[in-house]
């Protein structure tokens, strides 16, 4: 039994989001993809993190509001992040929060766990 492409298709169609939600998702993305690694991606994409990992915790929690910010600002849709809060969570993990701003006026709240 042959299926129709466009059926199956459609039959994985999930959803689809827009808005302050799309933002999230892009942040989440973006913070979740080691820059210069993947052969995919621009190498505009993603975040710098890999260096980071046996830092002392100062200079790390300054280096990652800079380089979360640096990296954001490769989407048009986001004009900066306020309110950067960071805590060691374990031995090779920091928890950031933040507020992203859109340059729709919106704000994200983000919380993100990053290995470092």
């Amino acid at each position: 039994m042959k299926i129709n492409s466009r059926e199956n298709r459609d039959s994985i169609f999930l959803g689809k989001t827009d808005g302050t939600e799309a933002v999230k998702q892009a942040v989440l993305k973006i913070l979740s993809t080691e820059r210069y690694v993947h052969e995919i991606y621009s190498w505009d994409y993603g975040i710098e993190i890999q260096d980071l990992t046996g830092q002392p915790d100062d200079y790390v929690f300054s280096e990652l509001e800079d380089r979360i910010s640096e990296a954001l600002e490769t989407d048009d849709r986001i004009d900066g992040i306020e309110n950067f809060n960071a805590e060691r969570t374990g031995k090779k993990t920091v928890h950031c929060s933040f507020t992203v701003i859109t340059t729709d006026g919106d704000n994200v709240e983000i919380d993100k766990e990053v290995a470092v």
